[in-house]
């Protein structure tokens, strides 16, 4: 009950709830910023629920939803806040049991998926085909060739582009969120080391879901089960580039190299991205397989 919480927490409380409802509204009124927003929002919600508990948490959440419904709408503040929220929440939650970090983030990634697919599912149930929306923001007379052309592929891709976002934001937001907390000194425990985290060799079997279903469903001509197997194809490689990011990220803290070459190479990797990108997917599928970090570590200690 808010009657229960000290006046600090009061004022924590109308902080937390102003801060998610301005991030709402920038995210809504600023396209570019939606990923960066919601981020926000799980981070500052699992603060919260690890100092003040879930209920309060949840409590802030709904009042800024409400404030954001009002002036928004309830489908667009449900995108924003209902997903990155409940992230929020539950990473508060589990952090604050002690929970291994490991489960942490597995539980966190699979309620996102879960929410992803809920708002696939929010988008049809309330008349809203995310098809038709993509075409739409595609498809116009200010548009060039080139971008139409590539609108068969965004509306292929569009249910894996929901799903992979929702991994990579439950990613950011659970080292984030641990990093935070770390930082104001409430988390007891070493926090997760992004650096170290890698993929566990079964997530093998959704690439080869995601190949069966394609190669079978153009050969049988079963449109829907192509469009599946290519949807999971998308995740898989946007999940492999996380984890080759994250080992990009140990090789960049191992390489003995003076600050300005490692600049150089940052800044080669950003400007390059799409080869970036294809590396990241490469080295995130063999750390899967090979532990990149244990050889590299025993050969240093051979030498």
């Amino acid at each position: 009950m808010i009657f229960l919480f000290k006046p600090g927490d009061l004022r924590e409380g109308v902080f937390l709830v102003l801060a998610c409802a301005v991030l709402s509204a920038a995210g809504i009124l600023l396209p570019l910023l939606f990923p960066f927003c919601g981020v926000a929002i799980t981070v500052l919600t699992g603060m919260a629920a690890y100092r003040h508990g879930v209920w309060y948490a949840a409590m802030a959440l709904g009042a800024a939803a409400l404030l954001t419904a009002v002036l928004f709408g309830a489908f667009i503040t449900l995108m924003i806040l209902a997903e990155s929220g409940i992230l929020g929440l539950l990473f508060g939650f589990l952090f604050k049991k002690g929970v291994a970090h490991g489960k942490n983030l597995a539980a966190g990634l699979a309620l996102a998926v879960f929410l992803a697919v809920i708002n696939i599912a929010s988008f049809l149930a309330l008349g809203e085909n995310p098809y038709e929306l993509a075409a739409a923001a595609f498809v116009g007379e200010n548009h060039s060739e080139s971008l139409e052309q590539v609108l068969p592929v965004v509306v292929t891709l569009l249910p894996g582009g929901f799903v992979a976002w929702a991994v990579v934001a439950a990613w950011a937001g659970f080292f984030l969120t641990a990093a935070g907390l770390k930082r104001l000194n409430y988390l007891p425990e070493p926090e997760p080391e992004l650096h170290r985290w890698r993929l566990p060799w079964p997530f093998i079997w959704v690439v080869t879901a995601g190949l069966a279903l394609t190669l079978g469903g153009d050969q049988w001509s079963f449109g829907t089960a192509a469009v599946t197997g290519w949807n999971l194809l998308f995740i898989a490689a946007v999940t492999y580039m996380l984890a080759g990011f994250s080992l990009a990220a140990y090789l960049y803290r191992e390489l003995a190299a003076p600050r300005w070459l490692k600049f150089v190479l940052v800044a080669g990797a950003v400007l390059n991205w799409p080869v970036t990108a294809a590396f990241l997917i490469c080295a995130g599928f063999l750390d899967a397989w090979v532990d990149c970090r244990t050889c590299f570590e025993g050969r240093r200690r051979e030498v």
